[in-house]
């Protein structure tokens, strides 16, 4: 028996007005639709095509976050021997974001820069990925290389914070940390300014957007752990040299503006800041009293208002003196 010549499979779909016979061509090729050969009372459709092929979507790459909006910062008497140490963790390695922490630590990075007169080669950022535990305790072996003895620094955290569960201490939460395994993933806040004591700076002014209660968007604590932990308040010894600016108190709820964007203290120490708003009394300088007098009904204000207690506080050790005599900016223009 002949073999037949292999043709190309078709398939057709036929609608019959009559039962009349008819026949296609098989071999036929064309871009048209086949037509009955016998039977003129017969219709039918024939796709014998491949289908053509869709063109893909090119390819894009992910889309990147929108520019950070440059700040409209006033400019302050230079303070050419301070530097600065600021954080800012949104994104970590293995637990839930801090929404607007980078952005945070970026704007208080400008902030320093044009309107406290720091030096850009005195400050140090470091943001996400490059703001793990070995990052942070380098830069502050850097910084008792540095500083001078008449100099500052100023230290500025946004991110996570979290206590030690059995002893309530105060930790920061560095890119890679993880809350159940924090006295080697995280640093004790005690142990960050510790280290920049041993610099010969004169004063320390340590700026916290973090809390350390176990709640809300800027704690964490183990899984399984209840958020009733006694958490310890950060206190200088009356010898040191610190001032600490903390966003809430010890067993209050630190978090975000009500856009999700910033954190809710940072927000409003730029503009106590940088738009001046926190000098009171018009005489072109701000001190820590004034700052704090400024920043903490504003903060209790929209917190209540986003059904959470945060009000920021300070903690002034003897050795560096009563807040309303630091002077943190001066050179501004007067009311």
């Amino acid at each position: 028996m002949k073999s037949r010549p292999m043709l190309p499979l078709l398939f057709v779909v036929a609608t019959c007005v009559a039962c009349t016979s008819f026949s296609v061509d098989l071999n036929q090729e064309s871009d048209e639709r086949w037509r009955a050969v016998e039977g003129d009372e017969a219709e039918y459709v024939a796709l014998f095509q491949q289908p053509t092929p869709v063109p893909s979507a090119p390819e894009t790459a992910p889309a990147e976050p929108p520019p950070r909006e440059a700040l409209d910062l006033i400019v302050g008497a230079p303070q050419p021997q301070a530097h600065a140490f600021v954080i800012g963790i949104d994104a970590y390695r293995s637990v839930p974001p801090t929404p607007g922490a980078r952005r945070d630590a970026e704007d208080f990075a400008e902030l320093l820069e044009t309107t406290m007169g720091v030096p850009d080669q005195n400050i140090h950022l470091l943001v996400d990925e490059n703001a793990t535990r070995s990052d942070i305790l380098s830069t502050l072996t850097r910084l008792q290389e540095q500083v001078d003895s008449d100099g500052r620094i100023y230290f500025f955290f946004s991110g996570h914070g979290t206590p030690q569960v059995q002893s309530g201490e105060s930790y920061l939460l560095p890119y890679e940390g993880r809350p159940e395994n924090i006295e080697h993933s995280g640093i004790a806040l005690d142990e960050i300014l510790d280290s920049l004591e041993q610099t010969p700076a004169q004063e320390i002014f340590a700026f916290v957007d973090a809390c350390f209660s176990g709640s809300g968007d800027r704690s964490l604590l183990p899984e399984g752990t209840r958020p009733l932990v006694p958490v310890q308040e950060v206190e200088p010894t009356n010898e040191s040299r610190v001032a600490v600016i903390a966003s809430s108190g010890a067993q209050e709820i630190s978090g975000t503006t009500a856009e999700g964007d910033r954190g809710l203290f940072t927000s409003h120490l730029i503009r106590a800041l940088g738009e001046a708003r926190a000098d009171i009394d018009g005489d072109g300088r701000i001190t820590l009293n004034e700052l704090h007098s400024y920043i903490a009904p504003r903060v209790a204000r929209d917190a209540r208002d986003l059904e959470r207690e945060q009000t920021p506080t300070i903690t002034v050790s003897e050795g560096l003196g009563e807040p309303d005599s630091l002077m943190l900016l001066w050179g501004l223009p007067r009311n």
